[in-house]
């Protein structure tokens, strides 16, 4: 707002002039300042803007709190000034239609809202149905879910604050039941371990005991229910939050951490020769952890992460055959940095979806050739709300996205809602929304897997650990 004060006559001038004029003073006359000439304008529609016309000098007026001010976008509809001099917004226009296959869109120069409809869009119920809770394990977060071919293997995790679950159960879609685990020769119990399915077996190595990190582990045949422990001659040091893939014949981790300090190291694990090999440290990405990791059918693809101190948006590819490192992930039109994100192979590109910045939870998504070592973006419209901590899952043609959080530190937030995107309709794909279903509560640190024909979600964190979860039948996807 501007005021040029050499025509304003203000109660300050006013008495300055007095003081000047009055009998006696022996003051000189300042000089004549051309203020018309001089713009006082700091853009802020609830200052009061001024030019001194002693020395020019522009002064800046905070108004009283509750002024009606303008924003400049007429989407915000009513504003008034706070008590700091900002121009906030108090009644702005409603743009939503309630329908998720429409864009909301407001004109900010005319206030008009318009509705196009998303093309491709189809609103997804999934009609959640509750899993049985008789013999399903206890309540818990940060555990091993994985799909055997038949059935759903739970394990481990954080039952509550400071303890730390050695048991677990699988559950038969068929059948609609569970049946527990045996116990026998069973790892320690632990969180956020390494878990693998190779096609006969779960591996499970790494994570947080009771009260340090293991660099033990273990495979499990559910066919047999038996354990067979695994060798820790050349394993890596005990650790959490490290990457993870399978190759089709050997486990492969990198990464991670021991606590303080975020680790740049890892190894391939061969189940049939029961030995470690440790990663090369040439080429290898900086450490990290929470970094994903993507088999693409002839290498590893670890992107993204956190140093505890900063968020990363560079990664490394590491080729099993030849055992050494590829190349870096390329920074040129690479999404911006973040860490408890998703990533699934699509058939020929890793879609790398949300996630967290350090400072702001993100809900958009972009496409790695690893071949060509480039990126591509994703479809941002109709993409879930901002979230970390969600599932995302690949059924073939679609990846299905579901809850996770976005309160302050993910402590809040917790997402009931989801997307499918397809590949299809463009190079960016398309996203359709997942909507809400009373048979499946908002959570974060689920599991989920993709039994061919069925989503099935299972435990997680809400505030609390939960013991419950739904399947459903996705007949689009």
């Amino acid at each position: 707002m501007r005021r040029s004060a050499i025509s304003i006559a203000t109660p300050w001038l006013a008495a300055a002039l007095a003081a000047l004029s009055a009998p006696g003073c022996d003051l000189d006359p300042l000089p004549a300042v051309q203020c018309d000439l001089i713009e006082c304008n700091d853009g802020n529609p609830c200052t009061e803007d001024r030019c001194n016309p002693f020395d020019g000098t522009c002064q800046f007026e905070v108004l009283i709190a509750g002024t009606v001010c303008d924003t400049g976008d007429a989407c915000d509809g009513v504003a008034t000034c706070t008590e700091d001099g900002a121009c906030i917004s108090t009644d702005p226009i409603d743009t939503g239609d309630g329908d998720p296959c429409t864009e909301d869109i407001c004109d900010p120069l005319t206030g008009v809202v318009t509705h196009p409809p998303i093309q491709g869009c189809m609103v997804t119920d999934p009609g959640w149905q509750p899993l049985p809770t008789t013999g399903a394990p206890s309540p818990r977060w940060l555990h091993v879910g994985l799909w055997t071919g038949t059935e759903m293997l739970i394990w481990g995790g954080k039952p509550g604050a400071g303890a730390v679950s050695g048991d677990g159960a699988l559950y038969d879609p068929t059948t609609d039941t569970w049946r527990p685990m045996s116990m026998t020769g069973a790892p320690a119990a632990r969180h956020s371990p390494s878990a693998v399915w190779t096609g006969s077996e779960m591996i499970v190595w790494g994570g947080f005991g009771q009260s340090s990190y293991l660099t033990d582990g273990a495979r499990y045949d559910p066919a047999t229910d038996t354990w067979t422990p695994i060798t820790s001659v050349g394993a890596p040091t005990g650790r959490t939050f490290q990457g993870t893939a399978w190759t089709g014949t050997e486990m492969v981790l990198w990464g991670g951490s021991d606590g303080p300090t975020p680790l740049g190291d890892g190894a391939r694990y061969n189940p049939t020769a029961d030995s470690w090999t440790s990663l090369p440290a040439a080429g290898a990405p900086s450490p990290r952890l929470k970094p994903s990791a993507t088999w693409t059918g002839s290498e590893v693809v670890f992107w993204g992460g956190t140093n505890t101190f900063d968020w990363l948006n560079s990664g490394a590819r590491f080729n099993p055959a030849t055992g050494l490192w590829s190349g870096a992930t390329t920074t040129q039109g690479v999404l911006l940095m973040r860490e408890t994100h998703t990533a699934v192979w699509t058939g020929d590109r890793v879609a790398v979806w949300g996630g967290w910045d350090g400072g702001n939870f993100l809900n958009d998504g972009a496409l790695y050739d690893p071949v060509g070592n480039s990126w591509s973006p994703m479809a941002a419209t109709g993409a879930p709300s901002n979230r970390a901590k969600h599932t995302a899952t690949w059924t073939g043609d679609a990846m299905f996205v579901w809850g996770g959080c976005a309160g302050q530190t993910c402590e809040s937030g917790y997402r009931e809602t989801g997307g499918i995107w397809r590949p299809l309709g463009g190079p960016e794909g398309g996203w359709s929304p997942v909507v809400a279903n009373d048979n499946l509560s908002a959570r974060s640190d689920h599991i989920a897997v993709w039994t061919g024909t069925e989503i099935i979600i299972w435990g997680g964190y809400d505030g609390d650990e939960l013991g419950d979860g739904a399947r459903a039948t996705i007949d689009e996807l």
